[in-house]
């Protein structure tokens, strides 16, 4: 199963920026610069920033519940063997829309693009034994979490 969250918000907002950056690098000519090469600087610095973080992508296999930011630069896999519970959460209410990376309580993360939307909560024992909750956005959390759920139940059985 495989679910993608875009930041429709975020990719209106950075596709202007692109193009009035991109406006402003061919508008200061053939000849280099350090205008030309400031606007160019900061024109890859906010390409970069747009494609690692347009989108949210949730999956899950046979054997692990993984999701990537973007083309991928930010991502994070969870076996499937050390998730203990999954559940649905709806984040506190907020009108703007931002990546979030925040610490939880229990010294988990929060992987979402805006605290207001959806997400499943993953509750697993990370590598020192040490349980832990981790928080990724989504649009389809219910879903989500019953098929991880699922696949929770399926997996332990077939290792038990």
């Amino acid at each position: 199963m495989k679910s993608t969250q875009y930041n429709k918000l975020f990719l209106i907002v950075y596709s202007i920026i692109l193009v009035l950056m991109l406006f402003l690098v061919l508008k200061t000519g053939p000849y280099p610069s350090i205008l030309s090469f400031m606007f160019s600087a900061i024109f890859i610095l906010f390409l970069s920033i747009a494609l690692s973080f347009y989108k949210l992508t949730i999956s899950v296999n046979e054997e692990f519940v993984a999701f990537s930011f973007g083309i991928g630069f930010v991502k994070k896999k969870y076996g499937l063997s050390k998730i203990k519970s999954c559940k649905s959460v709806v984040g506190k209410f907020s009108i703007n829309s931002r990546i979030s990376f925040e610490k939880l309580p229990n010294g988990g993360k929060s992987y979402v693009l805006s605290s207001a939307l959806p997400s499943v909560e993953i509750t697993y024992k990370n590598d020192n034994g040490l349980i832990k909750t981790d928080r990724v956005g989504t649009d389809r959390p219910s879903e989500i979490s019953d098929y991880i759920n699922k696949k929770i139940g399926q997996h332990s059985s077939l290792t038990s």
